[in-house]
């Protein structure tokens, strides 16, 4: 099994001192046989991501290698 990470462009936080800031959101991690498998099974596991409206087109994904 392989291990991703699954992130997105959308979305904001709010600093410490009150600013809105955009970043990168961690939507969470999955393993899976291969990418395309690891998304499903994230995707199964957390339905909030879709509920609360995140794009499943714009979810990025790389893989965790270990040395």
């Amino acid at each position: 099994m392989r291990e991703f990470v699954f992130y997105t462009e959308e979305g904001c936080t709010e600093s410490p001192t009150g600013e809105t800031v955009e970043n990168l959101q961690i939507l969470g991690f999955a393993m899976g046989a291969d990418e395309e498998n690891a998304r499903k099974i994230l995707l199964k596991e957390n339905p909030w991501i879709i509920e609360c409206g995140f794009n499943e087109r714009g979810i990025i994904s790389k893989e965790i290698i270990v040395d």
